[in-house]
């Protein structure tokens, strides 16, 4: 066996210095990622997209509060410690313990208002899960803002979003609400009310959604909110009858979303009422619409904008019933060169007599006509084969011919004549209204090529049903 010497304690002297360096230098790492991922925790609480709490179990003290909480429940921090404001009175905050206390026992949802100042409140929605903070247990409580002041204008007039939200709401006719995944409805208008038999929005919102019990397929495929909605990629939308007498067809709109935060499921549910479609008499909603909006001025009778939304819901009705739906387009002949000869003024008003030719050929309430662009008109025949299309165009072309406007530079007769496109198919889930619309002007562009005033037929018109 070999004697030590002096060399060899040197050499284990440096391994126990280098190791006690290394040992250090492991800690200091160690300690600092320690302290890294408490900041990106901390970053993490302080960031997340909701309101968050971090309260004892113990005695309920607030150990920490993000920025949207700060702000929902206007908590005052003093250093570390963070406090409720004056205003809150302490049965208020009892209350909210207890809150807190059912619902992490019962695993559910919580509602509270809040004041906000002295003056005003927001009504925060809360849940409650089992966490560890700061080295204690502690109670992790995520809350959403359903209601929420705006802050003060400049003149120091504050408004309510929530209640100009609801203006806008109740000014629409349409039914509109937002509703929840475990059956809840959020807010909503008085329409969607009153579409659920009720005469109160305060019956509906934050109340279960309910309903007759021979309705029971229309609201249940409405309020269904399925993990294949939420992955969609547009908002869904259908055509549905309710069976109620008499009977009433909706258009139904339905976009869902999840959550971030909470990873709860909502969904914007906006309903229609179309039944003026089937019935061929305008509700009076329908014809408030038309008169606050849909009417184009020169002529008096609907807008392209109008024309669009129609064609657009129209669309679907007749892709669920499977029925034919036509659309015409119709030109004046050489109508730039009567502009020309006669000025814009005398112009404006052969258009107004030409769309009032137009209306009387009209004779179903339910079929659309439309000022489309300059001198082009166009109709929307609803439940219309291509021989009843023909039959309307002919009309239309009598119709000119019997009033006789003089046209005395037209390339074509020495009165005033329409050239049109017809197109009349059962449309299918893969096309676009907007299809059926190029569809009549390449027929239109067709009947001006063979000399105008005449009309031409989309070719699949005549073969496909």
């Amino acid at each position: 066996m070999s004697q030590l010497t002096w060399e060899h304690y040197t050499q284990l002297e440096i391994a126990l210095g280098m190791g006690s360096i290394i040992a250090v230098l492991a800690g200091i790492a160690l300690w600092m990622l320690y302290r890294r991922k408490i900041r990106h925790l901390h970053d993490m609480f302080v960031h997340v997209p909701c309101a968050l709490l971090m309260v004892s179990r113990k005695n309920h003290q607030i150990l920490f509060a993000n920025a949207l909480a700060q702000h929902a429940l206007q908590l005052q921090t003093h250093g570390r410690l963070v406090q409720f404001s004056p205003w809150v009175s302490a049965s208020q905050r009892e209350y909210f313990s207890e809150l807190i206390d059912k619902s992490y026992q019962e695993h559910s949802r919580q509602f509270i208002d809040w004041p906000v100042g002295e003056d005003h409140s927001v009504q925060i929605e809360f849940q409650v899960k089992d966490t560890v903070f700061q080295g204690q247990t502690a109670w992790m409580v995520q809350m959403l803002i359903h209601h929420e002041c705006a802050e003060a204008t400049e003149d120091h007039h504050s408004i309510r979003t929530d209640d100009l939200m609801q203006q806008l709401w109740d000014a629409s006719p349409d039914a509109i609400a937002v509703i929840q995944d475990d059956g809840y409805c959020r807010s909503c208008n008085l329409s969607f009310a009153h579409l659920l038999g009720q005469d109160e929005m305060a019956q509906v919102t934050g109340q279960p959604l309910t309903w007759p019990v021979q309705e029971a397929p229309f609201f249940q495929q409405m309020f269904a909110l399925t993990e294949q909605d939420v992955e969609a990629e547009q908002p869904i939308r259908y055509i549905d009858q309710l069976a109620r007498e008499p009977r009433q067809w909706f258009d139904v709109l339905k976009s869902v979303y999840r959550s971030p935060a909470t990873n709860q499921v909502f969904a914007l549910l906006i309903i229609r009422d179309i039944t003026a479609w089937y019935s061929g008499e305008p509700s009076v909603q329908l014809v408030n619409a038309h008169h606050i909006h849909s009417f184009e001025q020169l002529t008096g009778i609907i807008s392209r904008k109008r024309f669009d939304e129609t064609l657009e819901t129209l669309w679907h009705i007749h892709i669920r019933e499977k029925q034919p739906l036509a659309v015409i387009l119709c030109d004046v002949d050489c109508f730039e060169s009567y502009n020309q000869h006669y000025g814009d003024e005398q112009g404006d008003e052969t258009l107004c007599t030409v769309a009032l030719a137009l209306q009387r050929v009209m004779s179903r309430s339910s079929d659309c006509i439309a000022r489309y662009d300059g001198d082009r008109f166009a109709f929307i025949l609803p439940n219309t084969h291509i021989d009843g299309a023909c039959w309307v165009a002919e009309k239309i072309h009598s119709e000119f011919k019997q009033i006789q406007l003089p046209h005395p530079v037209s390339d074509v007769s020495n009165h005033v004549t329409v050239s049109m496109g017809i197109v009349s198919l059962v449309p299918k889930t893969d096309e676009l209204s907007e299809q059926f619309v190029a569809y009549a002007e390449q027929a239109l562009h067709q009947a001006k090529m063979q000399g105008r005033n005449r009309t031409c037929i989309y070719y699949e018109s005549l073969g496909r049903r």
